[in-house]
């Protein structure tokens, strides 16, 4: 591979005899040859491919060729399940087979999905559990899938077990004994990082990334190329591993597992959470605190937890525990670690945030949460992975707002000086202007934060849209509020109607897939990762505009800081937010060149916001119109003309 598996890109690429009906993409071959340049010149690159662009394979033949020419182990770190699937499953079998083709026999490539440690089970966890029903059917079932399974992986054990008789049995970084566990050789975990070390590409998720990335990177093997895929949430994503969260429901779990009675602990923690619900009231969503927690009730809890920390450090009494010494150890050494875990964070409150991070808190009917969170994390993102790697890529179909890549490199620590930093834009290659239209209606009244008549307004323009789409709408809401509002307006329609409320949000995703002429609402997941191709979705509604919620502690903390650089908050901090979501879920209509069908957007700030004109200057080329007429006549148009029923597309990859 020494062309850096830029051969496949070439108009004679040998794809075209293994896959027929292969259309070469000019934006693949652009894309593959900037990644390669990347690799092999320690570059950064951050690359926003439209959809179709072909993404995927653009950037794993050279970052594969690279592996195989120096001998060196890569990364793809992806946000979803779904593509670290596609990678594995679908793109890595069709390259081997291409680089078959084009170099006779090869070496096969050694690619493993690497998962936090919580996600395999626990043999010696299991071992320990007895459960009452250890003779029936379902039980016997559970430990010869255990027996035969090839990763340990809980997730993938999808017969019945009881309530509860799963929980717990992943692995714990400190309940493990290592290399002094009876089950070392075995185990789930310990067996599939070996497997990690043979590979030359691991497949991971952002924020198993993030967590080796802060925890001095010790998680995975080493890498010296990486790919950062839906490269969108990687910042938001890392900060959120960077948090730390004290919960005094779990600070009294780790008090009910010490090997002698600490009542006064319990009072304690009961105690801080009585004034802080009395303090504050019941708030189950994070509100910020901007001084520090000036409560009596925290230094006795404080107290209570250092003394404890006290008792388990002198006390050599292992069989207080009941267990071996290791194990004795072990416990003593993880009880620890959390009371002084929980007794940090409590001394940070009463110390006070300082600039660079947000304290927010949480009183729920039975529990009081207690958070620090970064204000930003582009420094650490900076220092910890774009300065210890050769090279990275960041690559999504939405990444710029209005043509400009300014707001994501700011999220990763990058300005325009780096000399390292390069960029590209690739358009998508679909049609949308001869395939989709948008329709945004003014007559709706605007949302607003008391009830305008928008939500039963969009009950009424929902319900006649499923009419003229025949179902295959997908309805996107920005609070469960709206959704259930408009959910229970459509009762009595002729579709079936799926909603992440009612069905949960994978249960519902998969009954829209199976069936016909269905309807899906969900929250704002929704607006990424879901990829229904074809007919099956031919409608995407998105009620509101999703700004972000004004109360948000780390939102609060953030305009404070882009006011104190004077800049306006709305204008670089909520407008780009939104418009990266709206671009999102103006992507879930059109996945292939076959596709094609309609966007509404339902609220007509649009139309009389200033910040309308940039958004419709950052979503793809459709044809737009108010009119429900003229979209009811374009619709007719597209979807009965003869040359758009049963087409089949060239095949992408």
């Amino acid at each position: 591979m020494n062309e850096g598996g830029l051969r496949f890109f070439e108009s004679d690429s040998p794809l075209k005899n293994l896959f027929p009906g292969f259309e070469l993409r000019e934006g693949q071959r652009k894309m593959a040859e900037a990644v390669q340049q990347a690799l092999r010149q320690k570059q950064i690159l951050v690359v926003e491919a439209g959809t179709g662009t072909g993404k995927t394979l653009s950037y794993l033949l050279p970052l594969l060729a690279e592996a195989k020419a120096t001998g060196r182990r890569v990364l793809v770190s992806t946000e979803t399940k779904t593509l670290q699937s596609q990678i594995l499953k679908k793109e890595l079998p069709l390259i081997q087979k291409a680089l078959g083709a084009l170099y006779g026999q090869t070496d096969p490539i050694q690619a493993e999905i690497c998962l936090g440690a919580g996600n395999y089970l626990c043999k010696r966890k299991l071992q320990r559990r007895r459960m009452p029903g250890e003779k029936q059917i379902w039980y016997r079932d559970f430990m010869k899938w255990e027996r035969t399974t090839a990763t340990g992986l809980i997730s993938e054990y999808t017969d019945y077990t009881p309530p509860g008789f799963l929980s717990g049995l992943g692995r714990e970084s400190d309940r493990c004994l290592g290399a002094r566990c009876p089950n070392y050789q075995t185990s789930h975990y310990f067996v599939a990082r070996e497997r990690w070390k043979r590979s030359n590409l691991l497949i991971v998720n952002h924020a198993l990334l993030a967590r080796h990335l802060l925890g001095e990177s010790t998680l995975l093997p080493e890498f010296h190329y990486a790919v950062i895929d839906e490269a969108h949430r990687f910042a938001e994503l890392f900060n959120a591993q960077a948090e730390e969260t004290l919960s005094l429901e779990w600070l009294k779990s780790v008090v009910a597992e010490l090997p002698y009675p600490a009542p006064g602990l319990v009072q304690a923690s009961d105690d801080l959470y009585a004034a802080l619900r009395q303090a504050h009231g019941l708030r189950n969503r994070r509100f910020r605190l901007t001084k520090a927690l000036d409560l009596p009730e925290v230094n006795p809890l404080l107290g209570s937890i250092d003394r404890a920390v006290q008792d388990l450090e002198n006390d050599d009494q292992s069989d207080l525990f009941g267990e071996t010494q290791a194990e004795a150890n072990l416990r003593k050494t993880m009880l620890t670690g959390r009371l002084k875990t929980a007794s940090r964070i409590l001394d940070r409150f009463c110390e006070g945030p300082t600039s660079t991070e947000v304290f927010s808190l949480v009183v729920e009917k039975d529990d009081a949460k207690l958070t620090v969170t970064p204000v930003d994390s582009s420094e650490r993102i900076h220092a910890l992975f774009l300065q210890t790697i050769d090279s990275v890529v960041f690559t999504s179909a939405t990444l710029s707002v209005k043509g400009s890549l300014d707001y994501f490199t700011s999220q990763i620590g990058i300005d325009g000086k780096n000399p390292r930093y390069r960029s590209m834009q690739l358009p998508s290659p679909f049609d949308y202007a001869g395939r989709s239209m948008l329709y945004i209606p003014r007559h709706l009244p605007e949302p607003g934060a008391v009830d305008t008549g928008f939500e039963q307004a969009c009950v009424e323009e929902v319900r006649r849209l499923i009419e003229l789409a025949g179902g295959g709408v997908l309805v996107v809401f920005s609070s469960l509020r709206s959704l259930q509002t408009v959910e229970s307006g459509l009762q009595g329609i002729t579709y079936p109607v799926y909603s992440s409320a009612k069905d949960g949000p994978e249960r519902a995703i998969e009954l829209f897939r199976q069936t016909d002429d269905a309807v899906l609402l969900g929250l704002e997941s929704y607006r990424q990762g879901l990829d229904v191709q074809g007919d099956r979705l031919r409608m995407v509604v998105l009620v509101r505009l999703p700004f972000p919620v004004p109360d948000d502690p780390l939102l609060q903390a953030r305009e404070e800081r882009e006011k104190g650089q004077g800049r306006n908050p709305f204008t670089s901090l909520q407008m780009p937010e939104m418009i990266l979501k709206m671009r999102q879920g103006f992507g879930r209509l059109i996945r292939s060149s076959e596709d094609r069908g309609a966007v509404v957007i339902l609220d007509p700030r649009v139309y009389t916001r200033p910040y309308g004109k940039t958004l419709l200057a950052s979503l793809p080329p459709a044809r737009r119109t108010d009119s429900f007429e003229e979209l009811d006549r374009w619709w007719k148009g597209i979807f009965t003309k003869p040359e758009n029923k049963g087409i089949r597309g060239k095949v992408s990859i």
